[in-house]
């Protein structure tokens, strides 16, 4: 069958017709031909429209200039030949848009109608002997704009023209930032003067939080609230805070709402995520339409019944809140209902209407691209026209066609149902008797409309998600218009939230324990899977087609459409009793209160997102689950980020001067925890990285192009017999070929490995294929070399004996946890302890059958306990680790962009090549020397420590080692074998055939290499998971480090001197590196080295990744731990002063260094260098002395200053450091996958920097997460028993003994017992000792050396 998509190169267009290309998007209806072959296939499965693309309306993007040249050959009778009239379809269905959406459509079609008729039909009838109508849906031209063009709007050029709406959001924005920025600056001054007049209650507020105590107290005077309503501290202290001054009945039973909030919500990021992809040009829409039919995919397409969930726990939270709110002011009235429902409008409405006016302005400027209109522009135009239906909350019912912010339909419905709802609930307050046969009634209606409009209309017993109306984003599908939208249809959800709230309050006044009764725990047990059946159930609608209308179709539409509310209802009561174990324990974890809090402005701004980061699509995409699953985690992210930020500037500060408009009234029922979920300046997001000039581009393009890839799929899917070959063309030198001139300069030589199986088969082949390209379009040739072949015998490979090995290996962890969990679930309920999971068990067999449960390491994971004191001192390091861990991710995806094969290789030229950028990845080596630091830091405090009037004993340095070892490895080993089994066969596109099947060939020879942390030297040209050279670099560094500090532990004398001498090795080893090995004194940007990994670039190879590079940094760790010893013991004073002119002199000596990085990207030095060797090592100096006083100057910081509480953190900052091993160990492997999924044309820009960046941040932690519970705590738990010398009791001392779990692989990990040396623990978690209270392990709160 034809493709439903096809686009033309939309940059090339409008390039190589600088001042006069037209792009058109063209919709086309294929004319039913029964004497074509292919005509009755088409009819099949555009006839099957519940599962099926209509696959006889095609889309083409058309450079009409192409189609000009293309038809200018032919006289005008062949041209007419090609020329179909419009005919009438079958269905009544419109063809395309509305041409009025897009402006100046009418005289783009009037213009093109013929020509790309006859364009369109030109491919069709060639190739497939069919002919199609055409219509032009909107077209793009760089032309300027004349009287004699079609409306200006449409030219790219007209958008620089700013209109009063625009003007209007600037305004708006501006005045919300002056806002926040006098009141921040009010409230800070204001904080300060309380202190300096109230010395003595400064003194007693210092010891309990003083700030905190500020923001939780109250102003009498209203002129102050009003000014502080904007301060971005206060606001941020109401966004964090964990726990309330005055709590409304029954807050803590309801603390898992704001978990099913965000849980909830990231099924519709991920629902709608999935939606755009389908919205969007497919490269494979058989990917869409074979999970049609599945029945596990029903969990997705029929997920919009998730929604459901925000309506039963709006009503859920009014009944409790009416309840709280009726019982204390004992009458509820008319004036009561509407003042809570202006209450609830304005509480809505600000950050609402900033991103409706924000869609209606500026969207449309953020990108470009073919399909961008018709993504944005149909959003501006409609939110400039039905605003009005927003603002008014009737956008559910009008406007539907033609929404503005189409995901505020629930807005609209939630609003009506919450006058119904509390109306509904002040008949009941003010007659009584009226209680049950009104809920009687309205159970009654909310049955029975689902039911009514289901058989009137003839619809399934589902609500349809048809592939061709998600084409249209469901504007024109009578079901999502009928059925899915309207607040009638809605209401049983609703009524289940309300009657499962007033159950909650009787239960509550009765004392209701859930224990007691084993019939409530099986009906809430059973609520989840009943749930899932119900999604499941879906299936049989898309599969079958039954007579309609039918009673039973009408009577299933109703109950699927109010048993999901009723379920949920059941699982909210239960929550709020404490039925649920593990699951309610985690979704009662204070970490999700501000992500629940921020879901409403999330919830708007979401859809925003996916725009900005999949709009700029130019051709067809290829979908699959990677794809999703990476659209879905970045969207995430930046939505999070965005509707922070709202949540912060808006909704907030209005929430706030709302609170001082009805503070003199009487307390309403409308309260902040009954939002959605209904409850910024988003930066300007350019089209790509760089806007080279029009000429540079111009030469640029006639240059062949780097990547051109045929389609993969066409090539294996749809022919059996295809082979897909991966080639390098060498071209020839020819002096004579202006073309040539361009290229000699920007073209190099690097080394391909050499993989190919078919080059003497297709060898000859290929070169004269690619030759004949060369020739016709540049007058070139050139030499080809095949790299990689594929064909379908070998897309798929057979399973190997480590495929295996692997797949037995996650059976038996999984086994295990199980097992181990199960077991801990029995100690629990026998010990009947709600603080079982933190305890210490008392026996070594329980504590080991106990090491895999899921339960016991989570709450090892966010506990927070009292740490001791060098603890305390160096809690600053975990913020430094994850801030740190996310620079270096960043600048991972930054290098990663050279390695796969985008459509635009010209903008990481480019950005390679600006000066700010060569000098901003100078410092990339900083964040890693950053880390070295860390580590020797931790190492060397942790060893005096643990060694201090200790007697001197040498096995501390072969137990060191072993235990450092072995707790590297868990993690590391299950990687590695991922590695060599199953990770290539996450592939999807062809350029991922250079990346990860290399890598596993590469792991499967080198493996021993990184098991024996010597890969930064044994051959590290092709390197096995190459960021692993970190760890093999630290490992070395820390056997030094332990041998250093053994040999001060025996001669404690000669701790100058050794200082001294770690100082100048530190400074001589970087410089005998860069002079022997001839290289740079810092690292080169270059994209030659940048596009394989970095396995063939000499600076990385020789320098980067070397030890001695790096030992400068370890070492002044080392000396930065052993003056914080003495000067924490007193025995040194702090040179704060001293200290503070280090700080300055290296900060300003680093931006010097940076500032001379391009030197090295455009001069070839003459090397080996003495003064370059010098330079090198007084680099390295700098930045070690700049660590070592930032760590010094912070850890004697004032604890309650401002700058040392934001770097001590929160619980997720000291979780996300837990996990920074794991996190580092698979981040890579992580990238390397989403960008093996990205297709060969996608482009290089901002967008698709920060989306990949947010997809592997949230990818990565949530893999690290399963790492660390299943496999990295439960090994460390083992270890310990087998090392740790269980029968030796707890030294007491907290400056003696280190708590539980604190040492994490890339330290220590021992302490000195009486005998030698003790492996770190309590012993009562090893089966020996009697200390009681809770366990709670400190793993990764002052580490850092291995991420």
């Amino acid at each position: 069958m034809p493709p439903l998509y096809l686009y033309d190169d939309y940059d090339r267009c409008l390039e190589q017709f600088p001042n006069g290309a037209t792009y058109c998007l063209v919709d086309s209806w294929i004319a039913p031909n029964e004497t074509v072959a292919i005509w009755p296939v088409i009819r099949q499965f555009s006839a099957d429209d519940k599962r099926s693309f209509r696959h006889d309306r095609l889309q083409r993007g058309l450079c009409m200039n192409r189609c000009h040249q293309l038809l200018d050959k032919f006289d005008h009778r062949t041209q007419m030949k090609y020329f179909l009239p419009r005919f009438e379809p079958d269905d009544s269905q419109p063809i395309t848009f509305d041409p009025n959406t897009f402006g100046g459509a009418l005289d783009w079609r009037n213009r093109y109608r013929r020509l790309a008729n006859q364009c369109v039909n030109y491919e069709l009838k060639r190739q497939y002997s069919l002919m199609a109508y055409s219509t032009v849906e909107y077209c793009s031209t760089n032309r300027p704009a004349r009287h004699t063009e079609p409306n200006p709007a449409t030219t790219a050029a007209s958008l620089s023209t700013l209109d009063a709406p625009d003007i209007v959001f600037l305004a708006v924005l501006g005045m919300l930032l002056v806002l926040t920025l006098a009141s921040t600056v009010y409230d800070c001054r204001r904080y300060r003067s309380t202190r300096t007049s109230s010395p003595v209650r400064n003194a007693n507020a210092t010891n309990a939080n003083g700030m905190m105590d500020y923001y939780r107290s109250g102003f009498g005077r209203p002129v102050t609230c009003l000014l502080v309503a904007f301060s971005l501290p206060r606001n941020w202290h109401l966004l964090t805070e964990s726990a309330r001054k005055r709590m409304p009945t029954g807050s803590k039973d309801l603390r898992f709402i704001q978990s099913v909030r965000f849980l909830v919500m990231y099924l519709v990021i991920a629902g709608h995520s999935m939606l755009f992809n389908c919205i969007f040009p497919l490269l494979n829409p058989q990917y869409v339409e074979l999970n049609y039919r599945r029945i596990v995919t029903m969990l997705i397409f029929n997920g919009i019944t998730v929604v459901q969930t925000y309506f039963t726990i709006s009503g859920f939270l009014l009944a409790v809140h009416f309840v709280d709110f009726a019982e204390r002011q004992r009458t509820f009235g008319l004036r009561d209902l509407l003042q809570s429902v202006a209450y609830r409008f304005l509480r809505l409405t600000p950050a609402y209407a900033f991103m409706l006016l924000l869609d209606a302005t500026w969207l449309i400027r953020l990108q470009d691209g073919p399909v961008w209109r018709r993504v944005a522009e149909t959003e501006r135009t409609f939110c400039r026209s039905n605003w009005w239906a927003n603002v008014l909350y009737v956008n559910n019912y009008l406007t539907v066609s033609e929404p503005c912010l189409q995901q505020t339909w629930y807005l609209a419905t939630d609003f009506q149902l919450f006058i119904i709802g509390l109306t509904l609930l002040g008949l009941t307050w003010r007659f009584p008797r009226l209680l049950k046969p009104l809920f009687a009634l309205a159970i009654m209606v909310g049955m029975f409309i689902p039911a009514f409009v289901t058989y009137i209309n003839r619809f399934e017993g589902v609500v349809m998600l048809r592939p061709e109306a998600l084409k249209y984003v469901l504007w024109y599908d009578p079901m999502y218009r009928k059925m899915y939208i309207p607040t009638h249809t809605n209401i049983g959800s609703y009524l289940a939230g309300l009657i499962a709230g007033l159950v909650y309050h009787k239960l509550k006044r009765a004392n209701f324990v859930a224990a007691n009764h084993k019939r409530f725990h099986v009906l809430w047990y059973a609520s989840l899977p009943v749930a899932i059946g119900l999604l499941v159930s879906a299936y049989i609608f898309y599969a079958y087609d039954f007579e309609k209308p039918a009673i039973w179709i009408a009577l299933y539409a109703a109950l699927s459409k109010n048993l999901w509310g009723a379920l949920f209802g059941v699982l909210f009561v239960g929550l709020a009793f404490g039925v649920g174990g593990f699951i309610r324990g985690v979704l009662n974890n204070p970490i999700f209160r501000p992500l629940g809090k921020v879901t409403y402005c999330v919830f708007l701004c979401h859809l925003f997102v996916i725009r900005v980061t999949l709009g700029n699509v130019r051709q067809p995409i290829y979908v699959s689950d990677m794809r999703i699953l990476v659209s879905s985690s970045s969207t995430l992210v930046l939505a999070y980020i965005m509707g922070s930020l709202m949540c912060l500037l808006i909704e907030i500060p209005f929430s706030n001067v709302q609170k001082l408009l009805f503070a003199n009234k009487q307390e309403n029922v409308y309260r902040e925890e009954i939002q959605l979920v209904q409850r910024g300046d988003p930066t300007a997001i350019q089209s790509g990285l760089i806007k080279p000039a029009m000429k540079e581009e111009t030469e640029y393009l006639q240059i062949p192009q780097l990547h051109v890839y045929d389609s993969f799929e066409s090539c294996l899917n749809n022919r059996p017999d295809g082979v897909f070959c991966v080639t390098k063309v060498v071209i020839k030198p020819d002096s004579r070929s202006e073309i040539w001139r361009l290229i000699e300069f920007a073209i190099a030589e690097w080394i391909l490995p050499n993989a190919t199986l078919y080059r003497q088969k297709y060898d000859r082949l290929i070169n004269i294929c690619q030759n004949y390209a060369l020739r016709s379009h540049y007058n070139l040739s050139g030499y080809t070399w095949i790299e990689e072949c594929k064909t379908n015998d070998t897309l798929t490979r057979p399973l190997d004996a480590l495929d295996v090995v692997f797949t037995v290996l996650l059976v038996t962890l999984f086994i295990l946890t199980i097992c181990s969990q199960y077991y801990d679930n029995w100690l629990a309920r026998a010990s009947k302890s709600e603080d079982h999971f933190r305890k210490p068990l008392k026996g070594r067999v329980s504590t080991l059958a106990t090491a895999f449960s899921i339960r016991r390491n989570w709450a090892k994971l966010t506990c927070n306990s009292k740490r001791w004191q060098y603890q305390r001192d160096l809690d600053f390091l975990d913020q430094l680790r994850v801030l740190t861990m996310s620079l270096i991710l960043l600048a991972h995806v930054l290098i990663g962009m050279f390695m796969f094969t985008s459509q635009n290789p010209l903008a990481m030229e480019q950005f390679s090549a600006l000066l700010p950028n060569q000098m901003l990845f100078s410092i990339v080596p900083f964040q890693v020397d950053q880390f070295f630091s860390i580590s020797g830091l931790l190492m060397s405090v942790q060893f005096l420590q643990h060694t201090e009037k200790r007697t001197f004993n040498v096995s501390i340095l072969w137990k060191g080692l072993i235990n450092r070892y072995l707790r590297s490895l868990p993690v590391y080993a299950v990687l590695m074998l991922f590695t060599v089994s199953h990770y290539d066969t996450l592939q999807t596109t062809p350029s991922a055939y250079k990346i990860l099947p290399t890598v596993r060939r590469i792991c499967r020879r080198k493996w021993w290499s990184n098991f024996l942390f010597i890969n930064n030297y044994y051959q590290p040209e092709e390197q096995c998971l190459i960021h692993t050279w970190y760890l093999a670099a630290d490992f070395q560094l820390y056997v030094v480090g332990l041998l250093v500090m053994t040999l001060l532990w025996r001669f404690p004398k000669a701790t100058f001197w050794t200082a001294i001498s770690l100082g100048l090795l530190g400074f001589l080893l970087p410089m005998v590196n860069t002079y022997v090995y001839a290289v740079d004194a810092m690292m080169p940007l270059t994209a030659k080295g940048n596009e394989y990994q970095l396995w063939y670039d000499e600076y990385f190879i020789r320098a980067y990744q070397a030890t001695e590079s790096h030992c400068t940094s370890y070492f002044a760790g080392m000396i930065a731990g052993l003056l914080y010893h003495k000067i924490a013991r007193k025995e040194l004073t702090l040179a704060t002063t001293t200290l503070r002119r280090v700080f300055n002199v290296t900060s300003v000596l680093t931006a010097v260094f940076a500032l001379q990085a391009p030197l090295y990207n455009m001069i070839r030095f003459s090397k080996p260098s003495v003064w370059m060797a010098i330079l090198c090592g007084v680099h390295k100096v700098s930045f070690a002395a700049l660590f070592a006083s930032t760590f010094l100057l912070l850890a004697f910081h004032d604890p309650q200053s401002a700058l040392r509480r934001w770097f001590a953190g929160n619980g997720l900052s000291r979780a996300m450091a837990q996990l920074g091993f794991a996190f580092y160990i698979v981040q890579m492997s992580v990238l390397k996958v989403v960008f093996s999924n990205y297709p060969e044309d996608t482009r290089v820009n901002l967008q698709l920097v920060v989306s990949t960046f947010c997809s592997t941040f949230v990818l990565s932690y949530a893999i690290a997460l399963v790492a660390y519970v299943v496999v990295e705590k439960p090994f460390d738990v083992i270890f310990k028993l087998l090392l740790g010398g269980g029968n030796r009791k707890e030294q007491k001392s907290p400056d003696s003994s280190i708590k539980a779990g604190n040492v994490k692989p890339e330290l220590l990990s021992i302490t000195l017992g009486s005998n030698g040396l003790q492996v770190n623990g309590h012993a009562t978690e090893h089966g020996v000792g009697t200390a009681a209270g809770i366990m709670c392990h400190q793993e990764g709160r002052v580490t850092g050396s291995s991420a």
